[in-house]
Formats: structure tokens, sequence, C-alpha cells
């Protein structure tokens, strides 16, 4: 009878894990899916408007990049406007992450 109660204290106890396990892994997988659920807008270029301030502008409003360095927003834009520097002039149209 203490063998079958060990047996059944596993079972329970390696079930246990398998649901924390499990559930860690959904957590971790919601988590990774909301950041990835990015949308991207074409915005104008205005007077004063730099890389830097429409980056400070999207850090400052943009939930998916409220703790990230305003280098790699600019690196970004950089990339998905295929920039090679950081020129931009007024009346230029970027896709920028939306604010």
């Amino acid at each position: 009878m203490i063998k079958r109660n060990m047996k059944k204290r596993r079972r329970i106890t390696c079930l246990l894990g398998l649901i924390a396990l499990i559930s860690v892994g959904i957590l971790f997988n919601s988590t990774s899916l909301s950041s990835a659920q990015i949308n991207y807008v074409e915005y104008t270029v205005g007077n004063n408007d730099t890389l830097w301030s429409i980056a400070k502008c999207i850090q400052e409003n943009n939930i998916n990049y409220e703790r990230t360095d305003i280098r790699e927003i600019i690196y970004e834009i950089k990339k998905i406007n295929n920039m090679d520097n950081s020129q931009i002039f007024v009346n230029d149209k970027i896709t920028i992450p939306e604010i």
C-alpha cells in the first residue's frame, strides 16, 4: 500500500511539473508574439525633424519600444528605409513603427 501511494505521488508530481513547464512555455511564447506585432506607417518628415527626434517620439509613445535604446530605433528606421546615412529632408516619406 505504501508503494502505491509513492507511485501516485510521483505521478502527481510529474503531472504538476509538466503543467508548470507548459505554462512557462505559453507565457514566454505569448510575450514574444506581442513584441512581433509591430505596425508600420508612412511618415512625412516635417521642419526640424531628425531621425533622433522621430525615434525619441517612437520610444515615448510605442509600448514595444519603451525600453529600447534610441540608437537601435534609428538603426531600424534606416534599415526599413534602406538608408545609408541619417540625412532626412522636409517632405521625405519614410516608413516608421507606428507611434
